[in-house]
């Protein structure tokens, strides 16, 4: 009976020292889900984190796209302003020229005139003619020095855009973290 007994004692002693096994490994168990809840948290932070940097850097790349959207539209009546003036400069050349031609047609007919009886006559009218032609040539001239100033306006308004728009874009890439 000794033996049983000695096996019974030897049973619950390994007993026990199963359940002080099982207490250190849920005690084990514990700290090491202790220890992931607290890695995810911290995952998840970071996550977090990169979600709002990435986030803002969206919206600032939106912001300046929107911005480049509009100085495009700028830049588009800017040109169609330039070719417009260009044409008038183009068109106001042409006049210049039927100008200087119908003079030398008058400078023709008036030394043609000169022979004839009404030679006064011709030459009064004549006068005015390049009178009215002198006033003409007078105000075309100031209306392509006109043209020719606000060109030079439009194309330093063009290099200023351009400018702005790359410093613009500069200033959002280094904001955004995309230049160093």
């Amino acid at each position: 009976m000794d033996d049983k007994v000695d096996w019974l004692n030897k049973l619950i002693e390994e007993l026990d020292k199963g359940s002080s096994n099982i207490a250190k490994t849920e005690i084990l168990s514990d700290e090491i889900i202790t220890k992931l809840n607290e890695l995810i948290s911290e995952i998840n932070n970071y996550v977090n984190e990169i979600h709002y940097g990435l986030k803002i850097t969206n919206e600032r790349i939106n912001l300046s796209v929107s911005e480049l959207s509009e100085l495009e539209k700028k830049l588009n009546e800017y040109l169609t302003i330039a070719e417009n003036m260009k044409e008038y400069i183009e068109n106001t050349h042409n006049e210049i020229m039927a100008i200087k031609s119908e003079m030398e047609g008058i400078k023709r007919s008036l030394e043609k005139s000169s022979l004839k009886v009404d030679v006064e006559n011709s030459l009064k009218t004549h006068d005015k003619k390049i009178e009215i032609l002198k006033n003409n040539i007078k105000s075309l001239s100031k209306t392509q020095q006109s043209i020719i100033g606000s060109l030079t306006y439009v194309k330093t308004l063009l290099y200023i855009t351009i400018a702005l728009t790359i410093v613009n874009t500069l200033i959002s890439l280094k904001v955004s973290g995309i230049i160093g």
